[in-house]
């Protein structure tokens, strides 16, 4: 038989044939060589036959070659296995990458909100976007009823001071006046309550967007022909207000036209509420047979400019000497950062009269808040010029006004 000796190893090869500067592989140790085979008489398989050098080709039985080497062909060898660290690092990776995109779009599809309990305690927590409207629905709709509960008690309180009287008005211009509300009731008596249109928002004459709910309230009941037209301006469009005008025009029990009365509310929130209060004299609640509102707005000259409420509910109420301060925060939920913010509020006496308003910045003076996160804020107004006391100043209607990035 032929065989050739791996100068490597040290193995003899058993090959088929002859064979003269062929490159081969050992079957051993896998070395890839360039040698010639030689003659080697088939008793070796029993015996240990001898180099030509005399060192033996075999160390003992168990080194026997079982097969011979073949030819291999010119390509670089490679050792199988030696890459398998690298399949399961990219694995891992991808894994990892899956991972994060979906907490990512779990995170994006989520909004931090605020939300009161019944106990009056604030809690904030994340919930779904679909779930974050409904609970800003939901919202809009307890303050629009405690609106109307206001008016309503409003109403009622003047019945009973007067019960032939006509408290308060909430009238719709919005078309014909139905019989019997334009003018005094039949014998010249000033119309019940009942025969007015509900408390609650109507739809007036001016911009058809705007939805208003009005009343009326003496400052004092000794003297009533001085109080305050009250009531909250509804935005129903998609896009912030720089200013919103209420005119309302009130009607005596004759008839008679009194007013105008206006007033402007600046920087009204998309689809939110203006909240307003207007000075009349010369008339009493219960002389008022109609109040017709007539609103018009300005928009927002810039479309990056974005408006909305804070919370009465996130602030706390100080009173140093004659100054209010209120300390809060806000959350900004939406997916953009906003800059160059400003908070402005507006304060109110228990009476519904308007004392004041004031502009305010983030604490620390920053001007921006990013997209999702909470910023606090802290204003303080000053009552002395007012010649309000600072203790029947508990209601304020506050708003952060920006731009988005």
């Amino acid at each position: 038989m032929y065989a050739v000796e791996c100068p490597s190893c040290r193995q003899l090869l058993k090959v088929k044939g002859p064979l003269e500067q062929a490159k081969l592989k050992c079957r051993y140790c896998g070395e890839v060589f360039i040698g010639s085979s030689y003659f080697v008489p088939d008793d070796s398989a029993s015996g240990r036959p001898s180099s030509p050098g005399g060192q033996a080709f075999f160390s003992g039985p168990s080194r026997a070659a079982p097969g011979g080497a073949q030819p291999v062909q010119q390509k670089p060898f490679v050792r199988s296995g030696g890459q398998e660290w690298m399949v399961y690092v990219a694995g891992a990776g991808a894994v990892g990458v899956i991972i994060l995109l979906i907490l990512f779009a779990h995170y994006n599809s989520t909004v931090e909100v605020t939300e009161r309990l019944e106990n009056g305690q604030m809690i904030t927590h994340r919930v779904s976007r679909t779930e974050a409207a409904k609970m800003k629905e939901k919202e809009e709709a307890r303050r629009q009823d405690i609106m109307e509960a206001k008016v309503r008690n409003a109403m009622a309180m003047e019945a009973s001071r007067n019960p032939q009287a006509n408290a308060a008005a909430i009238h719709s211009a919005g078309g014909p006046s139905p019989a019997g509300r334009a003018g005094p009731a039949a014998g010249g008596q000033a119309m019940q309550p009942g025969q007015q249109a509900g408390a609650g928002y109507v739809q007036p004459k001016g911009d058809p967007g705007i939805k208003v709910a009005v009343g009326a309230k003496p400052a004092d009941a000794a003297n009533p022909e001085q109080g305050f037209l009250y009531g909250e301006a509804r935005n129903t469009y998609a896009y912030p207000l720089h200013s919103l005008t209420v005119v309302i025009d009130v009607y005596d029990n004759g008839g008679n036209r009194r007013g105008p009365y206006s007033t402007t509310i600046y920087n009204v929130p998309a689809q939110g509420r203006a909240v307003f209060s207007i000075p009349y004299a010369g008339i009493s609640p219960d002389q008022i047979s109609r109040m017709d509102p007539i609103p018009s707005v300005v928009k927002a000259d810039d479309a990056r400019t974005v408006i909305w409420e804070i919370d009465q509910g996130t602030c706390e109420k100080e009173i140093e000497g004659s100054a209010i301060i209120v300390k809060g925060y806000t959350i900004n939920n939406l997916s953009e950062a906003v800059k160059d913010v400003k908070i402005y509020g507006d304060f109110f006496a228990d009476d519904g009269q308007h004392v004041g308003k004031v502009e305010g910045v983030l604490d620390e003076n920053k001007s921006t808040i990013g997209p999702r996160n909470r910023e606090y804020f802290t204003i303080r107004f000053d009552a002395a010029n007012s010649g309000i006391m600072p203790q029947v100043i508990n209601s304020y209607y506050l708003r952060l006004v920006g731009k988005k990035y």
